[in-house]
C-alpha cells in the first residue's frame, strides 16, 4: 500500500556507492534513491547506524545527515544543509548534466570551471560551519 507523498522535491533512483562515517568508524552502503532534501540508504548493517552522521558519496564534501526513518532493509535520511549549499549542489548537478549531454568544446571548460567554483564554495561553507568561523 502506498502512502501519501510528503516530499517537497521528487525522489530519483540513483544507485550510488557511499560510506557512512561517524565517531571514527565507517560503513559502506548504497544510496538507492535521492531527493534534494534526503535519500534512502540500503545494503549495510542498518542497526549500526547512528542518528546523525556524514555521508560520503565520493563527490566534493561529505553531506551531514539525520536519520528520519529506519526499516529492517533500509533507512531514510535528511540532509542537514543550509539553502546556500543546496543551491550550489543543484548548480553542480546542472552543469554535470550539461557536460554529460555533450557540451560543445567551447562550453565544456566553462561548465567545469563553474563546477569547481561551486565545489570550492561548498568546501568553504562547510569548513566555516565546522570551525565556527
Amino acid at each position: 500500500r502506498q502512502g501519501i507523498e510528503r516530499r517537497r522535491s521528487p525522489r530519483l533512483a540513483v544507485q550510488k556507492h557511499a560510506t557512512i562515517a561517524f565517531h571514527g568508524r565507517s560503513l559502506p552502503c548504497n544510496l538507492v534513491d535521492e531527493s534534494d532534501s534526503g535519500g534512502r540508504l540500503a545494503d549495510f548493517a542498518i542497526a549500526s547506524c547512528p542518528d546523525e552522521f556524514a555521508l560520503d558519496l565520493g563527490e566534493s564534501e561529505p553531506r551531514r545527515c539525520r536519520l528520519v526513518w529506519r526499516s529492517p532493509v533500509a533507512l531514510g535520511v535528511r540532509y542537514l544543509e543550509d539553502q546556500r549549499i543546496r543551491r550550489l549542489r543543484h548548480s553542480i548537478a546542472h552543469f554535470e548534466r550539461l557536460l554529460v549531454g555533450g557540451a560543445s568544446a567551447d562550453m565544456a571548460p566553462i561548465y567545469r570551471a563553474e563546477i569547481a567554483a561551486a565545489q570550492a564554495m561548498i568546501g568553504g561553507l562547510l569548513e566555516r560551519d565546522c570551525y565556527g568561523r
